[in-house]
């Protein structure tokens, strides 16, 4: 996990430093000088398959004669906060939100200290994983146009897994856990201008993200489990274009 960390954030610093003086501003309209904030919020559809979680549903499966349906799609909602660096490059903050949820029923054996089983009880369980990547990049516009734009950053994921439920005859239980990880992204974004300051993008991202280190308020840790999304997702921003001299 170290060396992964240390690898993408050189490659994260490298790939900023080049997308920002690699564009010569002094070659694009005047007009565009002035400092550009963009403020967009984003949705788009994850094809992951994150593996050690999908291989705990399928022990519930196994162990308890379940349908626990397996993680293959994640709805990914995003925040994004721009600020152009010369007219044909920007820094991104971008802010995001995972959530699954699962819930399953079953019954359980009553067993005496005698090693009887002396009935049986009902179990409801619900499991929740939120994730909350908050990441730091740069993006570049691949042609004078502006029609077409390229983001790569490098990302602080925090996730918390939270189940809870109710045990028949034996009252409520719950459990939270946390976990901090790293991961990358990168996202090309054809740019539709609906008026001078609103912008549509359609957009296909990649993303690499992996959390692990799970913890307990008691610091019991979560062993042999990491929550990954690695994965392309398609989806689409809307953007508000402001500058330094009034509306865009």
């Amino acid at each position: 996990m170290r060396i992964f960390n240390r690898f993408f954030a050189a490659l994260f610093c490298l790939s900023c430093v080049s997308i920002c003086r690699s564009q010569d501003a002094n070659s694009l309209p005047a007009e565009n000088d002035a400092t550009v904030y963009s403020f967009g919020v984003s949705g788009t559809m994850a094809f992951v398959n994150p593996k050690e979680l999908n291989e705990s549903f399928h022990m519930v499966n196994t162990t308890l004669d379940l349908a626990v349906p397996r993680v293959n799609t994640i709805f990914v909602a995003g925040a994004h906060l721009r600020m152009s660096v010369n007219a044909q490059s920007h820094i991104v903050l971008r802010g995001e939100f995972i959530r699954i949820f699962r819930q399953f029923e079953y019954d359980a054996k009553e067993i005496s200290l005698a090693g009887v089983q002396t009935g049986v009880f009902r179990v409801r369980n619900e499991r929740s994983y939120h994730t909350f990547p908050i990441g730091l990049g740069a993006g570049t516009y691949l042609n004078r146009q502006k029609t077409i734009e390229l983001e790569i950053g490098f990302m602080y994921v925090f996730s918390v897994i939270e189940e809870k439920g109710t045990m028949e005859s034996y009252g409520p239980f719950q459990s939270t856990m946390e976990g901090r990880g790293w991961g990358v992204w990168g996202t090309l974004r054809p740019r539709i201008a609906l008026t001078d300051w609103l912008t549509f993008a359609p957009e296909i991202s990649g993303r690499f993200l992996s959390v692990d280190r799970f913890q307990d308020q008691r610091d019991r840790t979560l062993q042999d489990f990491a929550l990954d999304f690695r994965g392309v997702s398609i989806g689409g921003a809307l953007f508000i274009h402001l500058n330094s001299q009034g509306s865009r």
